[in-house]
């Protein structure tokens, strides 16, 4: 795997993320449906109800352990750019592949063009492929 495929995993993650955030949200609102009609029946209707919010407590739990596979490979990649001693190298790879920006907000956040931006980058990408072969800690 290379550099930027390694960090591009970021981009994909948080997208995959927000899709699984989505997802717990509609299974609350079905939660709330099942109480709901728990409550307008009035009549016993454990039969029916109880299976199905077991099946959803298992689904928002599988949801959940996914997010945290995903933040922890999101912890991966910010820890690692962490570890880039030049902030602006480190101002740009977060920006692409943490918080999601294009080349012209981030040429706009770093007051540089966006050419100069994807030099930078590319500069970036050597500096962690450096850091990804030699992951020493650096001293603050």
């Amino acid at each position: 795997m290379t550099t930027i495929q390694w960090l591009g995993r970021g981009r994909g993650i948080e997208k995959e993320i927000r899709a699984l955030e989505e997802a717990k949200k509609s299974a609350l609102e079905y939660r709330g449906k099942i109480d709901e009609e728990r409550c307008q029946k009035k009549k016993d209707i454990k039969e029916y109800v109880q299976p199905q919010e077991e099946i959803n407590e298992k689904y928002m739990e599988l949801l959940d352990r996914r997010i945290a596979e995903l933040v922890a490979v999101k912890i991966q990649i910010i820890r690692a750019v962490t570890k880039i001693e030049d902030a602006t190298l480190r101002a740009i790879l977060s920006a692409r592949y943490v918080n999601l920006k294009t080349w012209e907000e981030i040429a706009l956040d770093t007051n540089y063009c966006c050419k100069q931006v994807r030099r930078l980058h590319k500069k970036a990408l050597n500096a962690l492929e450096d850091v990804l072969e030699c992951p020493v800690d650096r001293v603050i």
